[in-house]
């Protein structure tokens, strides 16, 4: 359908409007989801190309395709890469909406995420902590993008031998999870079990922590999001 889609918007408005650069990056991401990094990265460089015609270098859309680049360098392996492209978001996004936008957070996030890929943990605390600040102006604390900040920042610190300090936390976000005002899809809660989990057996807690990630195991199969996350989080508890 999103392929129909594409073929659609390119006869009807041409190859450089940007609805049509926006199929484009919707159709990048289809690549991604189904392995085809190299095709993927073509296709999202194309719809880069379409939005920067558009509007110049820096523009939202460019950010969030900018953004996406980063994602499919960690579907890759290759975390410096994906850190170097979530720094040019993060300083797009800067420019555009200030440091405390929604979309600076979705930005630090990644770059923290990149860092801790990297075994640095230590450096991507203070991202992850202003992500969570920012999404804690943004969002109420059922809502999926603030659980997701606090699962983020938990992972680290518990990554950094700062399980005491993640614990709370991540309590927090499974509570949340589990009596969000809207139903959370499976996975969602299963993501925030399993970094509890994590954090237990860290904290020396097996037999709190172990129930916690083998129920969990199952619904984290069901996430859609990139697969270097997937692959994480279903297998032994990661030291990040």
């Amino acid at each position: 359908m999103l392929h129909e889609n594409l073929e659609l918007l390119r006869a009807a408005l041409g190859e450089t409007s940007p609805r049509y650069g926006t199929a484009v990056n919707n159709w990048a991401r289809v690549l991604q989801a189904k392995g085809d990094y190299k095709q993927a990265e073509a296709t999202f460089r194309q719809a880069l190309d379409i939005f920067t015609k558009a509007s110049g270098p820096v523009g939202w859309s460019v950010a969030k395709v900018i953004r996406n680049l980063g994602v499919l360098q960690f579907d890759r392996g290759d975390y410096a890469g994906a850190e170097s492209y979530a720094r040019r978001a993060l300083d797009m996004d800067h420019q555009l909406g200030g440091e405390e936008n929604p979309q600076a957070a979705t930005s630090l996030i990644d770059l923290g995420e990149a860092r801790a890929f990297q075994r640095d943990p230590a450096s991507a605390e203070p991202l992850l902590r202003q992500a969570l600040a920012i999404r804690s102006k943004e969002f109420s604390p059922g809502h999926p993008d603030f659980i997701s900040a606090q699962v983020r920042l938990g992972e680290v610190l518990t990554a950094e031998g700062k399980g005491a300090e993640a614990e709370p936390l991540l309590r927090e976000a499974l509570a949340s999870a589990r009596s969000a005002p809207f139903p959370l899809l499976p996975w969602q809660v299963a993501e925030v079990e399993s970094a509890m989990g994590t954090c237990l057996i860290a904290l020396h807690r097996p037999a709190e922590g172990e129930p916690l990630l083998k129920a969990s195991q199952a619904d984290l199969q069901k996430d859609p999001r990139p697969a270097f996350r997937r692959a994480r989080l279903s297998s032994e508890p990661p030291s990040l």
